[in-house]
């Protein structure tokens, strides 16, 4: 029979729980990072991001009624980390709707799929909608109202 070395073992079980770990620690995808409103969910990457300087959204603020704003989107996809488990989608809601009423804000809309919030942050109005119809993970966009930028003259 073959004895194993004491240093080779020792150096198998670090790399098995660097693996354990590493799995947690996938990169975002090029370029992307948390909007400064909302950290993200444990165990989450973003996978897609996008910011548009000016853009419109309409956000749902009840069954029939909504919300259109125009001004800055942030768009982000999060993703669940390899390994990690997928957290349901009420506490991806019920985590974006504590956080926002902790800071001021209120919940304009919510469903089984969506949460919409509403934020005045300093000196900005900021409406988030919420996600959630991702396997395994969700959508987050986020506007911030401000009026366009005039490049245009007649």
């Amino acid at each position: 029979m073959t004895r194993i070395p004491a240093h080779l073992l020792l150096l198998a079980s670090a790399l098995v729980a660097l693996g354990a770990t590493a799995s947690f620690a996938q990169p975002d995808a090029a370029g992307c990072q948390d909007h400064p409103l909302v950290t993200r969910m444990d165990h989450m990457r973003i996978t897609t991001c996008k910011t548009v300087d000016f853009d419109k959204v309409v956000f749902k603020t009840g069954k029939a009624t909504q919300e259109t704003v125009e001004g800055k989107r942030f768009e982000a996809r999060y993703q669940v980390t390899t390994g990690a488990q997928v957290p349901a989608k009420l506490a991806i809601l019920r985590n974006h709707q504590a956080a926002i009423t902790a800071i001021g804000g209120t919940v304009a809309y919510e469903d089984e799929r969506y949460t919409t919030l509403h934020v005045t942050k300093g000196d900005k109005d900021v409406w988030v909608q919420v996600d959630t119809a991702w396997g395994g993970g969700y959508m987050l966009v986020i506007v911030e109202k401000q009026a366009m930028v005039q490049e245009v003259a007649a």
